[in-house]
């Protein structure tokens, strides 16, 4: 998406974006994909910073709309002040990074080949290599993606680790991810399946 960096937003534009916002969350609330409140909201974020956004369902309320650092540290402080500034608009929460996901670890991606590509990672497995500072480099085998640019697997596996972990933990525990087909003998023998990634990095964060 387009974006004007910044290194601080007005509060006028945020608090602009926001009286904007209710004006149409009824309607989008009601039809997520109306492509023409989704281009004017994809306008009106660009211009709030290098942030991104997503709507879809809500965790507790009907509908979300996230404002999303999109993997950026440096802009962690950017979208927590946008939202925080957001108002009480009924049927709608605000998140300023990606929530983890209640989910079947199935989705899609926007291809750089073009169109969607559909994405199971049930059958993902896992290495995790620890640093003294308490952060993690994963390697992600994705055997059922052999036939997937190294773009598009790279892009699966921060969706999928996004979804697991949320974008804020995946931000601070996550270092360095590899997506691969297959893992090599030395890493395979010590892989775990996907389903574990969560409460295996809580269990090492946890030990001192």
């Amino acid at each position: 998406m387009a974006s004007i960096r910044r290194k601080e937003i007005p509060d006028q534009e945020i608090q602009s974006f926001w009286e904007w916002f209710e004006t149409i969350a009824a309607d989008l609330g009601r039809d997520l994909e109306n492509q023409a409140i989704l281009e004017e909201l994809d306008r009106r974020v660009s211009e709030l910073g290098d942030v991104s956004w997503e709507v879809g369902p809500g965790r507790k309320e009907e509908n979300a709309l996230v404002i999303t650092p999109d993997g950026s540290k440096e802009q962690l402080a950017t979208t927590q002040r946008i939202v925080a500034r957001a108002p009480m608009i009924p049927c709608w929460e605000f998140h300023w990074a990606r929530p983890a996901r209640t989910w079947s670890l199935q989705f899609s991606i926007d291809s750089d080949q073009g169109g969607r590509t559909q994405v199971d990672a049930r059958s993902w497995r896992y290495v995790l290599f620890r640093f003294p500072d308490q952060t993690f480099d994963v390697v992600l085998e994705q055997s059922n993606l052999k036939e997937a640019s190294e773009s598009d697997r790279y892009t699966a596996a921060v969706v999928l680790l996004d979804g697991i972990l949320g974008e804020l933990k995946r931000l601070e525990l996550i270092g360095g991810i590899e997506a691969v087909a297959a893992l090599p003998e030395d890493q395979a023998t010590k892989a775990s399946p996907i389903e574990s990634l969560s409460m295996h990095l809580e269990s090492l964060v946890a030990k001192p």
